[in-house]
């Protein structure tokens, strides 16, 4: 970012400062404190690819579209996250078995990127036992085969694998 003069430096702060405080103010991990942050990301972004454009709008403006585009943006990216992670759960193998994380015709970045933050954040609230499970399940791999391999009884990997899945679900209900 280029050196700012001091009233392209005054106009960044009647921005920026506004919404620090309303980030501030804002109950942590409230759809409030997401909007902030997002505005705060929207205004940084505008001042640092165009610091003389964005100076020639009032500053209640700027802060106005900042936290109304990421009013608007919030609920949208959770429900694109909530339909990604859908996608990935609900991809049925050939044999008719649900996975989990199992791959899809078509994944876009964003899609492997939605993939993989939800697979770590699922391993992360498993017990070791589990994740067993899970390597199974990803594999594709039917229930006696994760029993022989991880030396668990078949109920026992069935119970798993249901406690796997609400666990998922429980990931998409938090976002």
């Amino acid at each position: 970012m280029a050196v700012l003069s001091s009233t392209e430096s005054e106009a960044c702060a009647a921005v920026l400062l506004p919404l620090y405080r309303a980030l501030d103010a804002a109950k942590p991990g409230s759809r409030a404190e997401r909007v902030a942050e997002r505005a705060l990301d929207y205004a940084i972004n505008a001042f640092e690819t165009d610091p003389f454009g964005a100076s020639d709008r009032p500053p209640q403006f700027q802060i106005h579209d900042h936290l109304r585009n990421a009013w608007h943006n919030v609920p949208r990216a959770d429900r694109r996250e909530a339909c990604g992670f859908l996608r990935h759960t609900a991809a049925v193998s050939s044999q008719g078995r649900t996975r989990i994380l199992g791959p899809v015709e078509y994944c876009s970045p964003e899609d492997h990127a939605l993939s993989q933050d939800i697979h770590d954040r699922l391993r992360e609230a498993l017990g070791s036992r589990a994740r067993v499970v899970l390597d199974g399940m990803l594999a594709d791999e039917t229930v006696a085969t994760i029993a022989k391999v991880s030396g668990l009884r078949q109920r026992s990997v069935e119970r798993f694998r249901r406690d796997i899945r609400a666990a998922a679900a429980a990931l998409v209900l938090v976002a």
